[in-house]
């Protein structure tokens, strides 16, 4: 390890930039085989940023294909609301899982939890 605290890592696999916990996620889980903590955190920040990146692509998608509609193009900005929920969801859980894994405490986010065990086991 690269002479850090495990709280200290686990914070770092929840920082919401999508590419820095990314990284730092699969550095420790590569890194670090036997530390459980920091491998569920690592590994249920990358399910949490997975859920977000393909509900960001569904999104686009769905944005663009109701765009080419005349009529049914009004409902975009509802559409964009929605994805400011989703981006608020993110940040709050990210932010939730950085303060308790700083905190030495494994949060089980509701869903991402019980897919983490799955991808971890």
């Amino acid at each position: 390890m690269l002479q850090l605290d495990y709280n200290a890592a686990a914070l770092l696999a929840y920082v919401p930039f999508i590419f820095i916990n990314v990284i730092f996620s699969v550095i420790w889980l590569k890194t670090e085989p036997d530390n459980e903590f920091l491998r569920f955190s690592s590994a249920q920040s990358l399910v949490l940023t997975g859920a977000f990146a393909i509900a960001g692509l569904l999104v686009t998608v769905f944005s663009a294909i109701i765009g080419m509609i005349p009529i049914v193009n009004m409902i975009i900005p509802l559409v964009y609301c929605v994805w400011f929920v989703v981006v608020g969801a993110y940040v709050v859980l990210s932010v939730l899982g950085m303060t308790s894994s700083y905190s030495g405490n494994t949060y089980r986010m509701p869903f991402f939890a019980d897919f983490t065990d799955k991808l971890i086991s």
